[in-house]
This record gives C-alpha cells, sequence and structure tokens, in this order.
C-alpha cells in the first residue's frame, strides 16, 4: 500500500486522431482545472490540488491498435493524490470523489473533441484570459 499516494486509474478509447486527442487532453486539463502541464513522452502531466489534496494526473496517450470497436487513440489516466492534506488524512476515496472527477476529465475530453470549432475556441481563450485578468471575480463570469 502506497501510504504517500492514493491512486486512481481509468482509461477510455476516442474515435480522433492522437494528436488531436492529446490537444484537446492538453486544452481541457489546463483551461478546466487550471493545473500546470508538463509534456512527457507517452503524453503529459498534470499537477494541482483538488479537494485540499495535492494531485498529480499522468496522462498517457497512445494509439489503439485493435478490432474495429478499439480503433483510435486510448488515453489512459493515473491520478495520483497526497493522502495527507490540510484538512486530514485521507485513507480511502469517500463517495468515490476521486473516481467521478477521473471519469469528468474524460467526458470533458471528449467534449473537446466535439466542441473545436472556432467560435468555441474563441470562447474558451476569452474565459482564460478573464481568469488571468480577474483571478477573484473567474468564477462570477456567466459562460
Amino acid at each position: 500500500m502506497d501510504w504517500k499516494y492514493k491512486h486512481f486509474h481509468q482509461e477510455r478509447v476516442f474515435a480522433a486522431p492522437r494528436d488531436v486527442v492529446t490537444e484537446a487532453a492538453r486544452t481541457f486539463m489546463a483551461e478546466s482545472l487550471g493545473w500546470q502541464v508538463t509534456n512527457t513522452p507517452d503524453g503529459f502531466t498534470s499537477q494541482g490540488y483538488s479537494f485540499s489534496h495535492r494531485a498529480i494526473a499522468n496522462l498517457q496517450i497512445q494509439t489503439a491498435a485493435g478490432g474495429a470497436s478499439e480503433s483510435g487513440t486510448r488515453v489512459a489516466v493515473e491520478l495520483l493524490v497526497e493522502r495527507a492534506g490540510w484538512r486530514g488524512f485521507m485513507l480511502f476515496d469517500v463517495g468515490g470523489y476521486y473516481n467521478i472527477q477521473v471519469r469528468k476529465w474524460l467526458d470533458g475530453i471528449q467534449w473537446s473533441l466535439h466542441q473545436n470549432s472556432p467560435a468555441v475556441m474563441t470562447s474558451l481563450r476569452i474565459r482564460s484570459w478573464w481568469r488571468r485578468t480577474n483571478p477573484r471575480r473567474a468564477f462570477s463570469m456567466v459562460v
């Protein structure tokens, strides 16, 4: 048992080329979570805080080679959440919070793949600019 980190793992296959999925995943993680994104040879790593615990998300992005149902790009998310946080020690995932978050991230990547039209990308850039220039009012903007 890893006493420093609690591990969560999920994966999904997307029906899109690897480079498109990589860009959608990177954009989603940076824009929606505001976490720091670092490239790795097989994907990227994103670091930040979730529910008062430091977290590291390792995303491995690979071309899926398989049957007809497995063609596309496989995204594997491994989330490492520090057990010790300022709110206490996390022995287990109460209510499945972190598993639900990883599933929402994969859903967000899927949404990003379908929403990469110029109008939506402009909206994301405006939202990102708003968050950088108005950090205290970031949640007051209606999107």
